[in-house]
């Protein structure tokens, strides 16, 4: 399973969903290295609500994780990015001190394993990895009442990606290493 985590410390849902979303890790596009993955993901919000989360919890966060320009909002595409170009797969320990001063809970990236936290970032962040990156990052702008699980694969609504008109964006792609 492209997943294999999500540890307990993961919130998990208690009322029964509304609409699964898949989401799109690595190059969907197939103009640069071409390796993605798909991860399906259970939420009590539709994928137009996580998409605006994404939004507005990167501009909170002063940075993006995704790769592109597509019919985005210049605002979102001047900000700096992590995880977006090839061999990109650390999350520095700047970016998780900046995190910590502003107040936003960890928690949801505690999972890491300890000798991958180096220095207070995340090292070697892998495609499986991505997903529970960016959940994090939408939950920063999502109600309290927002619930979610990772499903097994089926075709349903696209978060990102494939030509969009939301989000045309490629995320993760910078976690893809020959």
């Amino acid at each position: 399973m492209f997943l294999k985590m999500i540890s307990s410390d993961f919130k998990q849902p208690r009322l029964s969903m509304k609409e699964i979303i898949r989401f799109t890790v690595g190059d969907w596009s197939d103009d640069g290295h071409g390796q993605h993955d798909h991860v399906l993901v259970e939420s009590s919000h539709s994928v137009t609500a996580l998409q605006e989360a994404y939004f507005k919890s990167c501009a909170k966060i002063g940075y993006r994780f995704d790769h592109g320009s597509y019919n985005l909002p210049e605002e979102h595409t001047e900000l700096p990015s992590l995880l977006t170009k090839y061999g990109d797969d650390n999350i520095p320990p700047y970016f998780m001190d900046i995190m910590k001063k502003k107040g936003y809970d960890l928690d949801m990236l505690i999972h890491f394993e300890y000798d991958r936290k180096e220095n207070g970032g995340i090292q070697h962040v892998t495609p499986e990895d991505v997903i529970p990156i960016i959940l994090w990052v939408i939950s920063i702008s999502m109600p309290s009442s927002w619930e979610f699980k990772i499903v097994e694969p089926v075709v349903l609504p696209q978060f990102n990606g494939y030509w969009d008109n939301n989000l045309n964006v490629q995320l993760g792609y910078g976690s893809y290493l020959d």
